[in-house]
């Protein structure tokens, strides 16, 4: 079979008060993205098989640091969001 050009991914994570766990679930998510990448491109037996992937987060009205703590895995040099998230 012909490697496909991209493959599409869609991965939603509602969130709630997750300051201390969020960046596992991210990071997970990350491996698991990678993962997904690595066995289509075992499967179409090529160097690389393009995955396009979207990751939605639902934070339900945390009231803690999660949405700080997610900013901060996705950029890790962010020290403080600007404005600071309520």
């Amino acid at each position: 079979s012909a490697a496909p050009y991209i493959t599409a991914l869609s991965v939603i994570i509602p969130v709630h008060n997750m300051e201390t766990t969020v960046d596992r679930a991210l990071g997970s998510v990350e491996a698991s993205i990678a993962a997904f990448g690595n066995a289509l491109k075992d499967r179409y037996q090529t160097h690389r098989v393009p995955v396009l992937c979207e990751v939605i987060i639902f934070d339900d009205a945390s009231t803690d640091s999660t949405r700080q703590a997610i900013a901060e895995f996705i950029n890790p040099d962010l020290s403080e969001l600007e404005p600071p998230l309520a």
